[in-house]
């Protein structure tokens, strides 16, 4: 399964297949993090994608307490995920899904 990171995650951006490298990426993204949780609100299916419109939050090691929005975008093939992608645009997930204009 590929997985990673949109455009939108500077530092973090790519999608990869490498279990290793989606792990180190993964890892970086967290350090910086006291706590983090994410949170379904919503599910969106779109043919071969699935978005799932999602709150994050968490403070950060910095202290600040962050609550946003952010969506995750699967693709899906034969009932199985093939590659998930991570936005912090909503509107940005929706495009990649082919669901706005």
């Amino acid at each position: 399964m590929e997985w990673g990171w949109s455009a939108e995650f500077p530092d973090q951006a790519g999608v990869v297949r490498d279990p290793e490298l989606r792990s180190e990426g993964l890892r970086r993204w967290l350090d910086s993090w006291e706590g983090w949780r994410v949170e379904a609100e919503e599910y969106i299916s779109a043919g071969k994608f699935v978005v799932v419109l999602c709150r994050y939050t968490g403070p950060k090691g910095s202290g600040v307490d962050v609550d946003v929005q952010g969506a995750h975008v699967w693709k899906m093939r034969d009932g199985k995920v093939v590659r998930l992608e991570i936005f912090s645009n909503r509107e940005k997930a929706l495009e990649a899904a082919g669901l706005s204009e």
